[in-house]
Order: structure tokens, then sequence, then C-alpha cells
């Protein structure tokens, strides 16, 4: 074996364990209780990458749980070597020695909604609350964008009117008729309260 198989392999291998590393991770926060979700950004390059995490390093963010259990199951599964980062610390007391274990919570973010419907000839009802209901119903990833598009299948739901129009926006911002792009460690979230719907 020359000394560049060697160096591939090692490579090879180590990216690997490196990945199975992560799913570990991944796989053992979901199965603690109160979990909601887990993403991990994992950066096996020499550089910083373009979501903000640290060369050989692993960002792990998670939404609910108890912050020492999950301290607890990166400490067991994260790879020699490999670097951690995020603003929640834990400090975790190994063979006399002082172990600070960082992750990320996911950030809420508050999504508006602002609807303009037209009522059917025949209804003259509309369930805006079955509207809301349907709505903050939605279930959204960790850095995933709220798409406008998605929010008209809920919305189609509740019969007796078609949507004349539709805007959304972070809480705050303007409404547009555009998605509303997330970062990576953002969670999206639609409160009832940030829905409002005007019927014609």
């Amino acid at each position: 074996e020359t000394d560049a198989q060697l160096r591939s392999r090692f490579w090879i291998s180590r990216t690997k364990n490196a990945t199975n590393s992560a799913e570990a991770i991944a796989a053992k926060i979901r199965a603690l209780a109160d979990v909601k979700q887990v993403r991990i950004l994992e950066n096996n390059s020499g550089q910083r990458d373009k979501a903000g995490v640290e060369p050989h390093s692993l960002n792990i963010i998670v939404d609910g749980g108890e912050s020492s259990q999950i301290a607890e199951v990166i400490y067991h599964n994260k790879g020699a070597g490999v670097g951690l980062q995020g603003t929640t610390e834990v400090a975790l007391q190994r063979e006399n020695e002082r172990r600070i274990i960082r992750f990320d919570r996911a950030q809420s973010v508050d999504i508006q909604v602002a609807m303009r419907c037209v009522r059917y000839e025949d209804f003259t009802e509309i369930d805006k609350d079955e509207i809301k209901r349907l709505l903050t119903a939605q279930a959204f990833e960790i850095g995933q964008a709220v798409s406008l598009s998605r929010l008209y299948s809920p919305i189609n739901q509740v019969g007796g009117f078609w949507v004349k129009e539709l805007h959304i926006a972070r809480k705050g911002q303007a409404l547009q008729a555009e998605n509303v792009v997330l970062q990576p460690r953002e969670l999206a979230r639609i409160l009832s309260a940030d829905i409002q719907i005007e019927v014609e």
C-alpha cells in the first residue's frame, strides 16, 4: 500500500466514522424525553463553512429535551478530536476533569399570516377558527423555510371560500407574498394570535 493509498483510506475511514458519529448522536438525542427535533450541522473541512460551523466540528441543534441528558449523549458519542460549538454549555465532571459540552437550542421564529378570502354565494359563515387551527398545526423542521404555497393546503381544507390574497412574514416585518427564509438554527412556528383573516 502506497502512502497516497494509506492517506486516502484513512480519510475515507475518518469521514465514515464522523458521519456515523453524527447519525448516532442525532438518533439517541431524538430518543430522549421531550425532544421534538434534532439537526446536526457537520463540517469536516479545514475552513469555517457557510453555516458558520468551525472546521472539524459539529453544531448540534435541539428542540426540546433536558440539557444535561443531551450533553451526556453528545459526550458518549462524539468522535475524538471533533469540536463542538453552540451557545448552550453544560459542564460534565469526568475523571476529575471538567468537560464542557456545547450545542444550540432551536430559535423560535414567529410567522405572521394575513389572508383575504372571498365567500362563495351559498355560504354565509367561514370557519376562521378552523383555519387558524390548521395553520398553527403546521410543523416545520429546524432551518426549513416557510413556503407560501404549502400554506394553501391546510387553508383549502376549510370550505366556503377562495383565497384572494395570502401574505406571510417574520413577525414585525412587512407581509409579502413570498416564502420566509430561515437560518440553519431557526425554527418557524405559527401562533393563532399572528393570523389575520378578512372575508369579503
